[in-house]
């Protein structure tokens, strides 16, 4: 599963800023709050992560990111931002739209999950107003999902999957696992080819090659998944 080994959060957090803060509830509890300085461990004044204390959500946050908060859930807050590469919220959106529409596509594309990137302006001391909302698409490096992130197909094939599935092998791998053991599983291939009806109407009306078009180029960033 992802996310189960604990390291992602500190690691991407001290990656990009020098303080992080997180409040986490279930069930309804009162939100329990932890953070990870980088300037009090370099001072000595901070050895290891504090345990999490029950400790309120700062009001400012509370208004801005929930209407009614979820019965479960957690908050994670950024500062001290000093290794940013993108430092808008468009950019931000523009460059992990594919990997996280990739990586959250099933949730996404069965309605099971919705994944927003909000941009928030600082109105005054206490408050935060949204400014720019994007959400993410689900993007299928297979391309037979439909309504995905790849740009709209023309004319009726509007809404439609880009690829049609060819085949489908199951092909067995011998392993040794982390105990050193010799093991056997399966892995499945499946393989899947742009619709030739489509691929057709897209070059009826384009002068080079189906890979130079936006729809092509979409798949390129795919490449190597």
């Amino acid at each position: 599963g992802m996310g189960k080994f604990g390291m992602g959060l500190p690691n991407s957090s001290i990656s990009q800023c020098r303080r992080v803060e997180v409040w986490s509830w279930q069930n309804g509890s009162e939100p329990h709050y932890t953070y990870l300085d980088v300037d009090e461990m370099k001072s000595g004044q901070l050895e290891e992560v504090p345990n999490p204390v029950a400790m309120p959500i700062p009001t400012k946050y509370e208004k801005a990111f929930f209407t009614k908060r979820p019965e479960s859930g957690t908050l994670i807050i950024w500062s001290k931002l000093d290794r940013l590469s993108w430092k808008t919220g468009k950019s931000i959106y523009r460059h992990c739209e594919l990997l996280v529409g990739r990586m959250y596509r099933n949730f996404i594309s069965d309605d099971n999950i919705k994944i927003e990137s909000i941009t928030y302006r600082k109105s005054d001391l206490d408050r935060l107003d949204v400014y720019d909302r994007e959400t993410f698409k689900a993007n299928d490096p297979m391309y037979l999902k439909k309504n995905t992130s790849l740009p709209e197909l023309p004319g009726n094939y509007k809404g439609e999957a880009f690829f049609e599935k060819m085949d489908e092998e199951v092909i067995s791998v011998e392993y040794i696992d982390e105990n050193g053991e010799p093991k056997r599983d399966d892995v499945t291939v499946t393989t899947s080819m742009v619709k030739k009806t489509i691929a057709n109407r897209i070059l009826k009306e384009t002068i080079g090659r189906l890979g130079g078009t936006q729809w092509g180029k979409h798949c390129g960033k795919n490449v190597g998944v």
